[in-house]
């Protein structure tokens, strides 16, 4: 305990004669006892202290009944100044007496050190110790005692409560500096996990580039190379078709570009939005409109469900156009020849629900969600089809800017289901949400129109 440490020294007397208080307060005020010198009596209980100070007096208060000395130690703590010894007479007539005035107290304030004064055996030890129990706060003092004896026991006793307190305050800090340690150890896990991860999903993303570019580089390189080789020699039309293929690799090398360019600028919120009232209706009939060449070639049939009555809904229509065209194109490229894609609108109370479904292989349950992630594809729709891996990718992010919500399911009848949902008030008044999987959605029968 350092020197500036402070020391609790107030004392409370409880004893039914006043004489007795007289006592107390001649020993343990006047600091120039000539009975003893304090400074020693301290120095030979706790040891020479480096700097010899002037021992302070001893605030002490009265009590003559038990009861009063319980009233006055609540008091104590209530105003935050609590007593850190309690002298008590053992016979206190006509209330309680000593034992049950320190059992009441020590109720309250179980901190309080205790010595009884008593002149009498009222109580062997063996019936204080069934009544108190066995404390290290509780000292017997038999009458008549000495000055030196009460100049001890206040002393040692109301350091011990100090020390006793700051044990317990140094206990406290420990305590929230190890939970703080605690805390800062998980932040740093967390932080050291998410950083690990961060790191992987990293490595994966460049492997994966890595990847999508060599195969139409690896394209672009080899048909140019063979045209190069073969100029003086191969027909117009084998050099012909060298130069289509190039074309179809730099293609799709410049979609995967595309591609990776708008996801980069939507993770990062550089993407501007203008979002104005429309109806959805038209708005899929022009996408599929773009596709009509491409279904003819493989003979396949739009369907559409469509609601009687529109209600206009705020979105940017060419980004919702471009989630369109990704879910269209995923349909068209794993329809069987000859099948049908389903494209539904249904209004909900608050809502636009636009799905778009397809007679293929469908998806694995457990790959529901990973289709939305980067460069991923389910591993039974892998084809050869072709595509980059980001298209849905981009969907989710373009609906989720919108306040709506893009999941994957199965048809019961097979075939994948894709659809998202927008809501018809402001997209910043509703949460966002990215991906869910349910059940799937069967829309009721409506108005139908076929796109061959």
């Amino acid at each position: 305990m350092g020197q500036d440490t402070f020391v609790n020294r107030r004392v409370l007397v409880i004893d039914d004669l006043e004489s007795i208080h007289g006592d107390f307060r001649e020993i343990l005020e006047c600091r120039d006892n000539p009975a003893v010198d304090v400074t020693e009596e301290e120095a030979a209980i706790f040891g020479p202290t480096e700097e010899t100070s002037e021992i302070e007096g001893f605030e002490i208060d009265s009590a003559f009944q038990g009861l009063e000395g319980l009233e006055k130690v609540q008091v104590a703590l209530d105003k935050g100044r609590p007593y850190a010894l309690a002298f008590v007479d053992m016979r206190m007539p006509p209330g309680w007496d000593g034992i049950e005035t320190v059992e009441r107290i020590w109720q309250v304030c179980p901190d309080i050190q205790v010595v009884i004064c008593s002149a009498y055996s009222d109580y062997q030890w063996t019936d204080i110790v069934k009544r108190l129990g066995v404390s290290e706060n509780l000292l017997i003092l038999k009458k008549p005692y000495e000055t030196i004896e009460v100049l001890q026991l206040a002393n040692a006793l109301t350091k011990k409560w100090t020390l006793a307190r700051e044990a317990e305050a140094r206990q406290a800090e420990l305590g929230r500096k190890a939970l703080d340690l605690t805390r800062a150890l998980r932040e740093a896990n967390v932080l050291r996990e998410a950083a690990e991860e961060a790191n992987s999903a990293k490595s994966e993303f460049l492997a994966n580039m890595s990847h999508e570019l060599r195969t139409p580089l690896h394209g672009i390189l080899s048909f140019s190379n063979f045209g190069i080789k073969k100029s003086n020699t191969a027909k117009p039309a084998k050099l012909l078709d060298y130069f289509e293929k190039i074309h179809q690799s730099g293609n799709t090398l410049l979609k995967l570009l595309n591609d990776l360019l708008d996801l980069a600028k939507l993770e990062s919120g550089k993407t501007e939005f203008n979002p104005q009232p429309a109806d959805i209706a038209p708005v899929v009939a022009s996408v599929e409109d773009e596709f009509k060449t491409l279904l003819s070639e493989r003979n396949l049939v739009i369907e559409d469900d469509n609601p009687n009555d529109m209600k206009p809904v705020k979105i940017d229509v060419d980004k919702i156009k471009q989630v369109l065209r990704n879910l269209l194109a995923n349909a068209v490229k794993f329809s069987p020849e000859g099948g049908i894609i389903g494209v539904s609108i249904e209004y909900k109370s608050d809502s636009v629900l636009v799905s778009v479904h397809d007679q293929g292989p469908g998806i694995p349950e457990s790959e529901l969600e990973a289709v939305f992630d980067k460069f991923v594809q389910s591993s039974t729709t892998k084809s050869g089809a072709g595509g980059t891996g980001l298209g849905l990718s981009i969907c989710k992010e373009v609906v989720s800017a919108h306040g709506g919500r893009i999941w994957a399911e199965n048809k019961s009848e097979g075939g994948a289901l894709f659809s998202f949902e927008i809501p018809l008030l402001e997209p910043h008044s509703r949460p966002r949400e990215s991906i869910s999987v349910g059940k799937v959605h069967q829309p009721k029968p409506r108005n139908n129109r076929l796109i061959d």
